[in-house]
Parts: structure tokens; C-alpha cells; sequence
């Protein structure tokens, strides 16, 4: 895992904000030259810590349907299972995680026939002990609106104590 340091926190704040916006923007903001700015930003994407995309609502530019499967999946067969889906042209996200459900999988397929067949193809499978599939049908908020957690500075507001606040009177 890359280290980050407060200038990266910093440049990740901008391109979050606008991943068009300018070297030399971004080096006049922070205090840094545009060089700065240019190296820090290769290293971060050179070891795919980020990427600079344009993020999409795939609904409102005509996806026809977009679905979200949370899937209970053989501990034994999870790596197998994920390495599929991966290939899957119709898979756009997948994760792995713990609960109930242990994949998460979203998917777009040209119609229902298709998401049809994609459940019956990838998740009516042994390894799949159960599933749920929902049809999304309006995205009303994306998870790229985060705003970036610095560990460092999580780390030091955590070693700061409470301050003292007087007890109230009942």
C-alpha cells in the first residue's frame, strides 16, 4: 500500500473535486510546483492507487438495466467465483467483503432477457448458495461524492482527548 502524505491528501482533494483540474492549478493551491504536482500524481496512478476517470450514470445515458446482486458464496469456491465474474462483459463492479453476503456484483445488460440470462448462466451455480438481485432503476447518490479520509490525520484527532466539557445540572 502506497504511503500518502498531506501534499498527496492535498492534490487527491483538487482531482477529486475536477480530475481535469490543471498541474499548475493545483501546485499555485498547495504551495508547490507544477512538477511537484506532475510527479506526486504519476506515482499515485502509476501504482494504481487512483485513477483519473469520468464517472457515469449509466441509467441517465440509456443503460437499460443495471443491476445489483449480493451473493452468498462457498468460502471454497469464492476465488473461482470472482475470477468468473471478473470475465463477465455485463459486470462492472465486484467486491468482496464479510455478512450475510459475501459478493457484491453490479451488472448492466441490454434487457431483461439479459439479466435473465446472466443469473441463470453465473449464479445458478453450486458454488452460489444464495443471491439477491435487484433491478436498479434511479441512482441517487454515487460513492465517487466521498469525501477522502486522511488515516493520518483520523490517526491524530484519535490521540487528541475529549475536551473537557462541565456536567450539567439535572
Amino acid at each position: 500500500m502506497l504511503e500518502l502524505d498531506d501534499l498527496d491528501w492535498q492534490i487527491l482533494k483538487f482531482l477529486r473535486a475536477d480530475g481535469r483540474t490543471p498541474f499548475r492549478e493545483i501546485a499555485r493551491q498547495v504551495g508547490v510546483t507544477e512538477g511537484t504536482v506532475r510527479n506526486r500524481v504519476n506515482a499515485l496512478t502509476d501504482s494504481g492507487s487512483v485513477r483519473i476517470i469520468a464517472v457515469a450514470d449509466p441509467i441517465s445515458l440509456g443503460v437499460p438495466i443495471l443491476a445489483t446482486t449480493y451473493a452468498r458464496i462457498r468460502p471454497a469456491d469464492l476465488e473461482a467465483f470472482c475470477r468468473k465474474m471478473e470475465a463477465a462483459p455485463e459486470v462492472c463492479y465486484l467486491g468482496t467483503g464479510l455478512g450475510q453476503k459475501n459478493v457484491v456484483v453490479e451488472s448492466m445488460h441490454p434487457d431483461l432477457p439479459g439479466l435473465f440470462d446472466f443469473t441463470q448462466a453465473h449464479l445458478h451455480q453450486p458454488e452460489v448458495l444464495e443471491y439477491d438481485t435487484v433491478q436498479v432503476l434511479h441512482i441517487r447518490k454515487t460513492v465517487w461524492d466521498w469525501d477522502t479520509v486522511n488515516p493520518a490525520q483520523q490517526r491524530e484527532r484519535a490521540r487528541r482527548p475529549f475536551p473537557a466539557t462541565p456536567l450539567e445540572e439535572p
